[in-house]
C-alpha cells in the first residue's frame, strides 16, 4: 500500500469520524467504535516493510507494556497521572484500563519519534526529548475530547499537571526504547497521522 493511498485512507476516517460524532443520532455509536478506529488507523500508521521484524516486534510489546502499566498505576493508584478512571466505552480492560490504551501508546511513541528524528537528525538526546514534548502536546490535545465525550474523567473534572509531568517522563522512557530498538525514521506519513488526529480533537472539542 503505498504512502499516499494510506494518507488518504487516513484523512478519511477522520473526516467520517468528525460527522459522525457531530450527528446526536450517531455520537455514542462512534464513540463506542473508537476502540476499532485506533486499531485501523495504528495498522495504517505501521504498514512499513521496514518495520516489520523482530526488533520492532520487542518494541511493541515493551512499549505497550510501559505504558498500560503506568496507566494501571495511575487508575488503581493514582501517583501516576493523577485521579482518573476509563469508562466502559474503549471496550475490554484489565484492572480499569483499556487493552487499547497500551495500543495508543505503541502509535503516539512511533508517530512523535518518527518525526524528532526527522527534525533532529543527528542530535540523540535532543530528538528524545522533542519526542516526550510532542508526546505531552499530544496528549494535551487528547484530554478535552475524551472527557468530554466519556472515554474517561479526572477527579473534580479537573485535568492535573500531574498528567502532563508524567506524560513527559515516560514519554522519554518509551522514546529511548525506540531510539535503542527501532531508530528508525523512514515512516512518511507519521505527520499526518498526528495531524489528522489533532484536527479531528480540536474540531470535536469546539463544536
Amino acid at each position: 500500500m503505498s504512502a499516499t493511498i494510506r494518507i488518504v485512507i487516513l484523512f478519511i476516517l477522520h473526516i467520517v469520524g468528525i460527522i459522525g460524532f457531530c450527528l446526536p443520532q450517531y455520537q455514542a455509536l462512534f464513540v463506542n467504535i473508537t476502540p476499532i478506529h485506533l486499531i485501523i488507523i495504528s495498522i495504517v500508521l505501521f504498514w512499513e516493510k521496514s518495520i516489520l521484524n523482530v526488533m520492532f516486534l520487542a518494541f511493541f510489546i515493551l512499549c505497550s507494556a510501559v505504558g498500560f502499566g503506568a496507566e494501571v498505576l495511575g487508575v488503581n493508584k493514582h501517583f501516576i497521572f493523577g485521579n482518573y478512571h476509563y469508562s466502559s466505552a474503549l471496550s475490554y480492560s484489565f484492572m480499569g484500563v483499556p487493552y487499547i490504551i497500551g495500543l495508543l501508546w505503541v502509535s503516539t511513541t512511533y508517530a512523535c519519534n518518527q518525526i524528532s528524528m526527522g527534525l533532529f537528525p543527528h542530535t540523540h538526546w535532543i530528538s528524545i526529548f522533542a519526542a516526550a514534548l510532542l508526546m505531552t502536546g499530544f496528549d494535551f490535545m487528547i484530554e478535552p475530547f475524551a472527557v468530554k465525550y466519556g472515554l474517561w474523567s479526572w477527579q473534580n473534572g479537573i485535568i492535573p499537571d500531574l498528567n502532563y509531568y508524567s506524560w513527559f517522563g515516560i514519554g522519554i522512557v518509551v522514546s529511548l526504547l525506540y531510539h535503542k530498538m527501532v531508530n528508525d525514521k523512514s515512516n512518511s506519513i507519521s505527520s499526518y497521522f498526528l495531524l489528522c488526529q489533532i484536527v479531528f480533537f480540536l474540531v470535536l472539542k469546539n463544536i
